[in-house]
């Protein structure tokens, strides 16, 4: 997606599957020989959350003379690993202290960094005519079951309650959406809801999905890419729906009343 949307803006791309990079030691070897091939001018790390593992150790080892990141905090480093690796960084920005929206925090990184005042009110997306290879219907809603973790996955059949509500109640058809991690997900998601519907999980690019979700009236979705990229798109008549299970609350959901209008953030109980 971003080496179609953003390639006037970015170079080169060096890709990195993190769960890869965690797990296996070769596909580890070879992208660090990747990444540490060039020398570079400046590194900047914006994320707040730093990962000793994964971003300080490659900030680490990049070649560079001038390596700029954030103080950040500590959900996922421990003082004693942030200790050693703030001495990776040559300069650490400062962070507010309070819970920011993450778009609020990023904006922040490189209103320190450019110490200049950034105007821009919320993420944004301009899609590119094009044409795609799905029959969608002609007004439809999407469900999308997927997320990176089971802990922050709706229950299937709560996702095919809904489904037969929109169906039923707004005549609206059905899309299923999610990533080929989802597959067997999107087949439990047909014993629960017996009608006709759209099954793209695991058949989409993260592009082919932006153009499903720019022409549909409604998403339904876990905490994942999904409504964020909608959120982007300035459809300001797709009504959003995200299902949280609230470990990211404040910094990814719900979003900020000026940020957008018609996302709606749902925190259901915990089993």
């Amino acid at each position: 997606m971003s080496e179609s949307l953003d390639k006037k803006f970015i170079d080169d791309f060096i890709w990195l599957n993190t769960k890869r990079f965690n797990k296996d030691l070769k596909y580890r070897f070879n992208k660090l020989t990747e990444i540490t091939s060039h020398a570079y001018e400046e590194v900047l790390s914006p994320q707040y959350s730093r990962n000793f593992y994964l971003s300080d150790n490659i900030v680490k080892l990049v070649r560079s003379d001038k390596k700029i990141g954030s103080t950040g905090d500590l959900p996922i480093i421990t003082k004693w690993h942030k200790n050693i690796s703030d001495k990776y960084y040559t300069s650490l920005l400062p962070g507010t202290s309070e819970i920011l929206f993450e778009f609020e925090r990023n904006r922040e990184f490189f209103e320190n960094l450019l110490s200049i005042k950034i105007d821009l009110k919320k993420p944004s997306i301009q899609l590119r005519n094009k044409s795609h290879n799905f029959n969608l219907p002609e007004s439809y809603a999407i469900l999308f079951i997927g997320a990176t973790a089971n802990f922050r996955q709706w229950k299937l059949k709560s996702f095919a309650n809904v489904a037969e509500y929109l169906k039923n109640y707004h005549n609206y058809k059905i899309v299923l959406c999610g990533g080929p991690n989802d597959i067997e997900k999107a087949k439990e998601f047909s014993e629960f809801f017996k009608e006709d519907f759209l099954d793209l999980v695991g058949k989409t690019s993260l592009l082919d999905l932006l153009y499903i979700i720019n022409q549909s009236s409604l998403l339904v979705s876990n905490e994942s890419c999904a409504p964020h990229l909608t959120a982007a798109l300035d459809r300001i008549n797709i009504n959003i729906f995200v299902i949280s299970n609230g470990n990211t609350f404040g910094r990814f959901t719900p979003y900020p009343k000026k940020n957008i209008w018609k996302l709606f953030s749902y925190f259901p109980p915990q089993n």
